[in-house]
């Protein structure tokens, strides 16, 4: 860990990364899990054995030249037929031919381990104690890299093989020459139960290897519909989150917009009172009109018409007729003007609108004096 508290990704040592390497070739262009795991296993076992072979071709032939033996031979080409071999493996998977891979692993260590060494050598004795079980030892291999279903036919040769090589392991080492053995006769009083006790652990180890992979899909079922489930939920939650996002945005541009009505709340509350003052204003001019403009003619032509009644003959009506007719003009002329004004929508100012219906510049003092 470093000082900010970080760790620091170790580099791994040079074994560790061709490990890493060799392991890996063609696995990651499998589609799933689980066949990714099966061809990384036929990688390492293959690489394991490719080892252990090697070192026992070493430690035999300088062992065989301690002695001054010629090390090479018919029985010990095998070891590096079998480093050769398996180490094809990793290329057949690398090119993508994992079933020969996988197939290779299995019938080319049956046939160099159980066959090959007596076809081109002789029976020992010690042979009747490892035989037996090499071939129980390769018999998990199928069940460990095959697939039931899609490598049956490969599965169950190889399993039918291998239960062969059991069963008649102790016939097969007698037809090659162990029956003129010592150890043969030593067996012999006791034979079913040599033969009982090999196949009694060659059916319990893969009823338990069978057992074990049955247990581990089971989990792996169990953890797929879990992972999918927290996929369904991980997907709830991000559609939740983009919904709250976008809430929030909303959220924010509606406060935006409160933010920028309430600045400019006064600037509206100030030009809608200047309105109702002005509306005022021009309800003001409009009642001063109405009351002394408007009211003034209309009082002066009912006089008029009152003051007629009192003229019996005609000649006398004349100088109220002309007062009668200027105040009707007059009151004529304020009706034209207010309609105008209206219908232009312009403000009423009430000595502009003298000037306009009097001809003349009118102050407000000569108005109320003309019209008290």
């Amino acid at each position: 860990m470093d000082k900010l508290g970080e760790t620091t990704e170790k580099k791994p040592s040079l074994w560790q990364y061709w490990w890493q390497k060799l392991t890996h070739l063609g696995v990651h262009r499998l589609p799933g899990p689980i066949a990714r795991r099966r061809i990384l296993l036929v990688n390492r076992l293959s690489l394991l054995i490719a080892f252990i072979c090697l070192l026992a071709f070493l430690s035999e032939s300088a062992y065989f030249l301690s002695q001054g033996i010629n090390p090479i031979g018919w029985v010990s080409i095998r070891m590096p037929i079998l480093v050769a071999v398996n180490l094809l493996h990793l290329y057949l998977n690398y090119k993508g031919l994992y079933r020969y891979a996988k197939g290779s692993l299995v019938f080319s260590n049956l046939f160099f381990n159980l066959q090959y060494p007596l076809m081109v050598g002789s029976v020992f004795e010690v042979y009747y104690f490892w035989y037996p079980y090499i071939a129980i030892g390769i018999s998990v291999i199928p069940h460990l890299i095959f697939s039931i279903y899609k490598d049956r036919y490969l599965f169950f040769s190889a399993i039918a093989l291998c239960a062969l090589y059991v069963i008649f392991s102790s016939e097969i080492l007698d037809y090659y020459g162990g029956a003129q053995l010592e150890i043969r006769d030593i067996i012999q009083p006791s034979y079913s139960i040599y033969k009982f006790a090999i196949l009694a652990i060659y059916a319990f180890t893969n009823l338990t290897v069978m057992y074990l992979q049955n247990l581990n899909r089971f989990y792996e079922k169990q953890m797929e519909q879990a992972s999918a489930e927290l996929s369904y939920k991980t997907k709830l939650i991000h559609q939740q989150a983009h919904q709250l996002e976008a809430q929030n945005e909303e959220l924010k541009v509606q406060h935006e917009e409160l933010r920028t009505l309430n600045e400019h709340l006064e600037e509206r509350v100030q030009e809608r009172t200047q309105s109702l003052e002005k509306q005022n204003e021009q309800l003001k001019e409009h009642a001063f009109i109405h009351a002394h403009l408007l009211r003034a003619p209309l009082c002066r032509v009912k006089g008029l018409v009152q003051l007629l009644n009192y003229y019996e003959k005609p000649n006398d009506s004349e100088d109220v007729m002309k007062h009668l007719n200027r105040s009707t003009q007059e009151l004529d002329a304020l009706m034209e003007a207010i309609r105008h004004s209206l219908e232009d929508g312009d403000a009423l100012d009430r000595e502009d609108f003298l000037l306009k219906v009097l001809g003349d510049k009118i102050t407000l003092s000569k108005v109320e004096s003309r019209f008290p």
